[in-house]
């Protein structure tokens, strides 16, 4: 860490190294029961794990990297990912998130049943973490509590042509 007193005032730079860290997507009760009722099930993609939370299945993100300054701006990234499969044979991979601190969308890599082995980044998920987004810059860390993440206009559209017509009201 460095300290520079300026003349008229004192600024702390933080030289935050890379952190790493985990982080878990759960679905909304509501989203999974729509999902489930079109017989989509859901598996982990390495190193991610999937295990069943109370209300709906929990993916887990082991292997992650953050970088973030005191104002908290900054990104995290994760590897894995989760991977809808419909009944039909029909699926979507969602890999390897990015995301940008402390709002914007979380952005990852997508493949279909349809694409073939065809893997193309996509705009997944967009939220606003400053209120849930906690910086310690003298521990050098930083942590991000619940938040909510909405998916993305072209995301809805993904599901919709990839899940038989599975439709996704968004807010």
């Amino acid at each position: 860490m460095r300290i520079e007193v300026l003349r008229t005032a004192t600024r702390i730079e933080v030289d935050m190294p890379k952190l790493t860290g985990t982080a878990t997507l759960s679905l909304t009760a509501a989203m999974w029961e729509a999902l489930r009722s079109q017989d989509v099930r859901i598996s982990a993609v390495a190193p991610a794990t999937v295990r069943n939370g109370s209300d709906a299945p929990v993916v887990s993100f082991s292997s992650g990297t953050g970088e973030v300054d005191p104002t908290g701006s900054g990104g995290t990234r994760f590897a894995g990912g989760l991977r809808l499969d419909g009944a039909d044979g029909a699926f979507i991979e969602l890999t390897d998130p990015v995301g940008v601190l402390p709002a914007g969308k979380a952005e990852l890599s997508v493949r279909t049943a349809a694409d073939g082995d065809a893997v193309k980044r996509v705009k997944v998920f967009e939220y606003t973490l400053v209120k849930s987004l906690k910086i310690n810059p003298l521990g050098l860390s930083f942590s991000i509590g619940g938040s909510e993440m909405r998916v993305t206009q072209e995301f809805a559209a993904i599901l919709s042509e990839d899940l038989d017509g599975f439709a996704v009201e968004l807010a």
